[in-house]
């Protein structure tokens, strides 16, 4: 399982990319990934999909409905459909 945390994009020395290039990350795949920060763009770095995941692992993700925004947002919830036809919200918000 791949916990997402708060994980965001980042530059080279942080977020997704920096996980991605330390050297001591797992390189085992996982089949479970707890999406971050409710499926927003801004955490969704697609290289966590292909070096990272299992070939379509269970996504799953959280809502967020405190803010102007609720996400997943409907772009939100068809870019990783796209991705994987596994993907659950695991609370009503």
């Amino acid at each position: 399982m791949l916990l997402g945390a708060d994980l965001e994009l980042g530059g080279p020395s942080g977020g997704w990319q920096a996980v991605l290039a330390h050297p001591t990350r797992p390189e085992k795949k996982a089949t479970i990934f707890k999406v971050p920060h409710h499926g927003s763009p801004g955490a969704d770095e697609p290289r966590v999909w292909s070096e990272m995941l299992m070939h379509e692992p269970y996504a799953l993700m959280t809502a967020y409905t405190a803010g102007r925004r609720a996400l997943p947002a409907k772009a939100d919830q068809e870019r990783l459909l796209a991705r994987t036809p596994n993907v659950y919200l695991v609370s009503p918000g």
